[in-house]
C-alpha cells in the first residue's frame, strides 16, 4: 500500500543523499492524486519543510502563506503528486462553514443520505486536505478543526459516525497573510484574523516568488525556443510587476494585480504560438497578462516592459 521514493530523483533533486527516501502511496491510479507537472521545478527549501511534515506531522497541521500566484498551492501539490497522494482541495470563503468541510444532506436515488464531505473522506483514508485561502472566511468556522488537530475523531451527529484519522491524513493551509491579520494592506477588506488556538495547531512556512534562476530553469523547460535573452527579460518584467503590486515599506501598491509563475509561463508558450506577429512578445503578453487589467495599468505594464526589453521589444 506504501512505497518509499528517492528524494534525489522523484523530486529531480540532485543533493540530495542518494539514500533518503520518503514514504508515499503505492498505487499511482487514484483519481484523487494531483495531476502532475513534469515541468515544476522544485524550491529546495520548501520542498524539504514539505517532505518533514508529510513524513511525520507530529500532531501539527501545514500552514503556507504568502502573496497569491506566489505557488502556495503548487508546491503542495506537486509534491503530493510525485509521493501518489490522493489529495482533495477546497476554497474557504467568508460564506463558508465547518459543516461544509464535514458534509450534506442530499436526496440520493430517492432518499435522503448524508454526503461526506472532504474532512471525513480524508481523515477515513488517509488523504491529503487542502484548504486554500483559509483567512478569507469567518475567524470562528475553522475552529471546528481543533479537536481533530488535537487526536480527537470527527463525530457525524446525523449519522452518528465516529471517524478517527488515519496515520496518513494530512491538513495543509493556503492563506495570504499568516493568520494574524493584513501586515500588507494588499487585502485589507478581505483577510480575517484568526483564533490564536487555531494557529497553535500549525508549523509555518512562508513562499515567496521564484528566484529568477528558478524561473529561468521553468521557462527554458517549457518555451526552449524563445531565446534566453527574452526569457531573462520576461523574468525581469515580471518582477517589477511583483514589486509594485506588493508596494514599499509604506505598504502602497501602484499595480492592482500581480504576475504569476504561471501567467510567466503562459507568456513565453504564447510568445512561440503567435511568432508571426509582429512584436510578438508584446502581443503574447497582452493575451498571457495585460489584457485583464484596467487601461492605465495595462499601459504601465507594457511601459515596464518596453524599458525592460530596450531595443529587443519591437525587434523580437
Amino acid at each position: 500500500m506504501f512505497k518509499n521514493f528517492s528524494v534525489r530523483n522523484t523530486f529531480d533533486q540532485p543533493k540530495a543523499p542518494e539514500q533518503f527516501t520518503v514514504e508515499g502511496f503505492a498505487d499511482d491510479t487514484n483519481p484523487l492524486i494531483p495531476k502532475r507537472d513534469d515541468l515544476y521545478v522544485f524550491d529546495r527549501i520548501k520542498l524539504r519543510d514539505i517532505l518533514a511534515f508529510t513524513s511525520d506531522p507530529m500532531g501539527d497541521a501545514m500552514w503556507i502563506g504568502g502573496p497569491y500566484g506566489a505557488g502556495k498551492t503548487s508546491i503542495v501539490t506537486q509534491t503530493l503528486a510525485r509521493l501518489n497522494w490522493p489529495t482533495m482541495c477546497f476554497s474557504w470563503h467568508k460564506r463558508r462553514e465547518f459543516a461544509d468541510l464535514v458534509g450534506h444532506q442530499a436526496i440520493v436515488g430517492g432518499q435522503t443520505k448524508f454526503v461526506h464531505g472532504p474532512l471525513p473522506v480524508c481523515m477515513t483514508h488517509g488523504y491529503a486536505l487542502v484548504i486554500n485561502e483559509a483567512d478569507r472566511g469567518d475567524a470562528g468556522e475553522l475552529v471546528g478543526l481543533n479537536d481533530i488537530l488535537e487526536g480527537s475523531p470527527l463525530v457525524i451527529p446525523e449519522t452518528n459516525e465516529v471517524i478517527h484519522a488515519h496515520p496518513k491524513f494530512r491538513l495543509f493551509v493556503t492563506a495570504n497573510s499568516m493568520g494574524s491579520g493584513d501586515a500588507t494592506g494588499l487585502y485589507a477588506t478581505s483577510i480575517q484574523v484568526l483564533d490564536p488556538a487555531f494557529l497553535d495547531r500549525f508549523r509555518f512556512i512562508s513562499v515567496d516568488y521564484l528566484e529568477p534562476d528558478i524561473e529561468e530553469s521553468i521557462l527554458g523547460r517549457v518555451a526552449p525556443k524563445v531565446p534566453q535573452a527574452i526569457r531573462e527579460n520576461m523574468i525581469k518584467v515580471a518582477n517589477e510587476i511583483r514589486r509594485l503590486f506588493l508596494g514599499g515599506d509604506d505598504g502602497g501598491s501602484e499595480l492592482s494585480l500581480t504576475m504569476s509563475t504561471r501567467s510567466l509561463v503562459r507568456w513565453a508558450r504564447l510568445t512561440v504560438a503567435f511568432k508571426g506577429a509582429p512584436n510578438a512578445v508584446g502581443f503574447a503578453l497582452e493575451r498571457a497578462f495585460s489584457n485583464r487589467a484596467e487601461p492605465e495599468q495595462q499601459q504601465a505594464i507594457h511601459r515596464i516592459a518596453a524599458d525592460v526589453f530596450g531595443d529587443l521589444w519591437e525587434a523580437n
